[in-house]
């Protein structure tokens, strides 16, 4: 048995506290990403890659979170969570690793973060001058033989948003 999945990358967002004018912390990664066509093994641990994550920090520490719509992959139709629908029984993971970056400084930190309904901290640095941090993203899913099959055109969806926020 197969399950299906999509995960949405809908938003990415920008706070930063105590900024000037000038952009301090800037980030570009897997915004309004569809990631289709994942199929879900009936048991285990399943992975895909979710994109790159490149944050650029000028002068200052960041933090970069990630939140998700739904507690869990959720079953999804016609352009629509289904109302009573399945949900599967364990959380999302996005799990970022360290891949490069460029100035003196830098030396960001990935981590393994469970998804929810809160934002759950994905990376962090201590930015600097002309920093860069390049991260690649990894979404898994643990699945279990108790999740829920899908009818035909439904999938197990879930919508990501990632917020950069620093500060100088």
């Amino acid at each position: 048995m197969r399950l299906r999945a999509a995960v949405v990358v809908a938003v990415v967002c920008l706070a930063m506290m105590n900024t000037p004018a000038v952009l301090a912390v800037s980030m570009a990664g897997p915004t309004g990403v569809t990631v289709s066509g994942w199929s879900l093994s009936s048991s285990g641990t399943n992975t895909i890659s979710g994109g790159t994550l490149t944050v650029s920090a000028l002068l200052s520490s960041y933090t970069v979170t990630v939140q998700a719509d739904k507690s869990n992959m959720s079953e999804y139709a016609s352009g629509a969570y289904v109302s009573s629908g399945k949900t599967l029984g364990a959380a999302l993971h996005v799990i970022t690793a360290r891949t490069g970056g460029s100035g003196v400084s830098c030396n960001g930190a990935g981590q393994n973060a469970t998804v929810g309904t809160s934002a759950t901290t994905v990376a962090s640095g201590p930015g600097g001058l002309l920093c860069s941090d390049i991260y690649s993203v990894t979404l898994s899913q643990t699945t279990a033989i108790s999740d829920s099959a899908l009818l035909p055109g439904h999938v197990y969806h879930i919508i990501l948003t990632y917020t950069l926020s620093g500060g100088l």
